[in-house]
């Protein structure tokens, strides 16, 4: 089996898309990279939109700045602005985990490991 390529997207890049793109590797057996809309170039981001079968927003405010040729590739886990300060933080751990075991299916990925 393939592993899905999925693209965790936050701000900079460092804190909730990289708690989520742990989760997804630890757990799920996914290949996933975390990035920052903000903290990214423009080209490198398009790269990666190209590279992924997915791409995990972490605030669905962004994602009138995905380009439209990539739209149908988004999905919105939603844990708000970055108060966790850490990408181990148990909250925000919490959170993306949930998402993910609820999201699984759709993201095609296996059974938890």
């Amino acid at each position: 089996m393939n592993k899905k390529k999925i693209l965790t997207v936050c701000s900079a890049g460092l804190v909730r898309s990289v708690g989520l793109a742990d989760v997804l590797k630890v757990h799920f057996s996914a290949d996933a990279i975390p990035v920052g809309i903000d903290g990214n170039t423009k080209e490198t981001l398009l790269m990666m939109y190209s590279w992924a079968d997915w791409i995990v927003l972490m605030m669905n405010v962004w994602e009138d700045r995905i380009p439209e040729q990539y739209k149908s590739k988004v999905m919105i886990c939603e844990v708000g602005t970055d108060t966790y300060g850490s990408s181990r933080n148990r909250e925000l751990i919490d959170k993306v985990y949930s998402w993910v075991r609820e999201n699984r299916v759709v993201l095609g990925l296996p059974e938890e490991i």
